[in-house]
């Protein structure tokens, strides 16, 4: 039983896998008929597949060198042009450089008389994560900076991981450079008395070392992990330990002095 549920979860894991490893959207460009590709133009995403489907005449799709001018097509990358073809399908191209590309057919007096295109690959916005790491409990983490008038009260809030750890999502990142502090249940962080006392300055490059010290997101530096109020980790109280131990003792009495029964 164990072996045959073993070899199920298998041919499900494979099955699913090439669906889950693609994520390619394929556009399809009519060629034809006559002097046409058809859209003309086109936009995509990095990745993507453009497939070619000739509908009629004699064609290919040429991204060499510019069939009019006989200059080189400036494409963001070089491409493999498809070949000269009749009806059916003449191929497919994937597209992994963002950038422009310019084709056109080849074949005779085709170019000159409109038949060119152009693809446009984007490479889609990818979002900023800043995840912020907490030494206590807290109810809400928040940020403050100049693009929201450094008011505690106006700037995103992060949402709670429930690992201790906050994550801003700024979709899509950030186009300039962001200044910032961190806001925890209302109370801004004070990285100038935390810079000061441990000498670590590394998180806050906006600093005068005395009157303000800010953290600071750079355009293209990719994601941030932090802590609050610290350019470092989080310090774990020492802790304490009591110990408690019973001693038990024997105390001879004899020929001692007792009190007689009459002591009071």
């Amino acid at each position: 039983m164990k072996k045959n549920f073993f070899i199920g979860v298998m041919a499900i894991a494979l099955a699913l896998f090439p669906i889950m490893t693609i994520a390619q959207t394929v556009h399809n460009v009519v060629v034809g008929p006559g002097f046409t590709y058809t859209p003309t133009s086109l936009s995509i995403s990095v990745g993507d597949i453009v497939t070619w489907t000739s509908e009629g005449g004699t064609h290919d799709v040429n991204f060499a060198s510019n069939s009019i001018t006989g200059d080189a097509f400036a494409n963001a990358a070089e491409v493999t042009s498809l070949p000269i073809q009749g009806a059916g399908s003449m191929g497919s191209i994937t597209f992994d450089t963002p950038g422009t590309y310019d084709y056109d057919c080849s074949v005779g007096q085709h170019a000159a008389n409109g038949m060119v295109g152009t693809i446009s690959v984007i490479q889609p916005a990818i979002p900023l994560l800043i995840t912020t790491t907490l030494c206590s409990d807290a109810n809400t983490v928040a940020m403050t900076g100049p693009w929201w008038g450094w008011d505690p009260n106006a700037g995103p809030i992060a949402v709670d991981n429930g690992d201790e750890t906050w994550t801003f999502t700024f979709d899509p990142a950030p186009t300039d450079n962001m200044e910032y502090l961190l806001v925890v249940d209302g109370i801004q962080e004070d990285l100038v008395s935390a810079g000061a006392a441990s000498d670590d300055w590394s998180c806050t490059p906006v600093t005068d070392y005395y009157s303000y010290a800010n953290r600071q997101w750079t355009v293209g530096t990719g994601n941030v992990s932090n802590t609050f109020g610290s350019c470092g980790a989080c310090v774990e109280e020492p802790t304490t330990t009591t110990t408690f131990a019973i001693v038990e003792f024997t105390v001879d009495m004899n020929g001692v002095d007792q009190p007689s029964a009459e002591y009071d």
